[in-house]
């Protein structure tokens, strides 16, 4: 079963007497992994598993949902935002779907928006966090998708939510998209609830309900992601304005497909054809031709694609249209004020500790 097909599936899209069926088997595999999440979150109120403290503040960003609810950009502005204040920044994250010690497609698009900055990648954060302190020298680290990693203490521990599929269709996995019940939210010191542009007000001030009912004091921040610039393979930019009234054959490997698709829309680009792969999709040659030979046969002007994805690719040519990749950046549409407090909050601990 592929990705859209599972979608329709649980969304419940797919009608008749199998979908139904199928429907109630995952529902019944959902309770066995809620019942493990409840379980496990236990040993963790109860203090029965240890959390490891580093001698630093640590950031996380994560989510309840699977799927792309834009934690790289904000990764890369919270990293910005505090090295701007002149902290020796580290990120963190597990690596899934590395090949190699490149590591995989979110480092290497870190690298790119942060250069120089320390990112670190294992399964088991705490080494990695305390290597980045001991022997890197780091003041801060941001934990990217930490959400569920209970095993590190944060200092911020803030959650993201994608407007646009904000409860993953009301289901703990395979039911639904969450990663936990919405009673998880507890946890969040803060909730940036993204792609805020893209639904109308009667969906954000349901999103906030649901906010003010589990985050101490309701604390929300909404943001959109903006194009800024075309990058190319070598590195080269263009500006985003090139997109506007072309013929574009979009694809990408990412959580939400259909966010990047609208926003090649949004920027006046005509899709004559969109390919969604799986999130973390390492492509082969096969998927090459068979883009090359959608590309012809739209008579395409430009290939464009996600930054996540281009990294991927190398050299590759795509037919004989150019292929860039978007890259966006997080734009605050109210509520950043008071994240900035909070991101103030914890620059006053790191600078008092630098002065003790």
């Amino acid at each position: 079963m592929n990705e859209r097909t599972f979608i329709d599936l649980i969304s419940g899209k797919r009608r008749g007497l199998l979908a139904t069926a199928a429907r109630g088997f995952l529902w019944v595999l959902s309770f066995g992994y809620q019942i493990a999440v409840w379980l496990r979150g236990l040993t963790f109120d109860w203090g029965f598993r240890r959390v490891y403290h580093p001698n630093v503040p640590v950031i996380s960003v994560g989510n309840l949902t699977t799927g792309g609810t834009g934690k790289t950009p904000v990764v890369a502005f919270l990293v910005r935002w505090f090295g701007d204040h002149g902290f020796r920044v580290g990120i963190l994250s597990r690596g899934y779907g590395a090949l190699n010690e490149e590591g995989n497609d979110e480092k290497r698009v870190l690298d790119q928006l942060c250069p120089g900055v320390l990112h670190l990648q294992s399964s088991n954060r705490s080494d990695i966090a305390r290597q980045a302190v001991e022997e890197h020298g780091c003041q801060i680290l941001v934990l990217d998708d930490g959400f569920q990693h209970r095993k590190l203490h944060r200092e911020l521990n803030i959650v993201l939510i994608d407007a646009t599929q904000p409860w993953g269709f009301d289901n703990v996995l395979p039911r639904g998209l969450l990663r936990e019940p919405l009673a998880g939210l507890k946890r969040a010191d803060f909730a940036l609830i993204t792609r805020a542009d893209s639904v109308d007000d009667l969906i954000l001030t349901n999103i906030r309900s649901v906010v003010d009912q589990h985050i101490s004091g309701g604390l929300a921040a909404t943001v959109a992601f903006r194009p800024t610039q075309l990058i190319n393979v070598h590195g080269e930019r263009g500006d985003v304005e090139i997109i506007k009234a072309q013929r574009v054959l979009g694809f990408c490997g990412i959580g939400n497909p259909d966010s990047f698709r609208q926003l090649l829309v949004s920027r006046g680009a005509e899709v004559v054809e969109f390919v969604p792969f799986p999130d973390h999709h390492h492509y082969n040659d096969v998927d090459m031709r068979t883009l090359s030979e959608s590309t012809k046969r739209h008579n395409a002007d430009l290939v464009v694609t996600t930054l996540k994805d281009i990294v991927k690719l190398g050299e590759t040519q795509i037919g004989d249209a150019d292929l860039w990749a978007l890259s966006i950046e997080t734009e605050f549409l109210a509520g950043f004020e008071q994240l900035e407090s909070r991101l103030e909050q914890v620059k006053e601990t790191l600078a008092n500790s630098t002065t003790e």
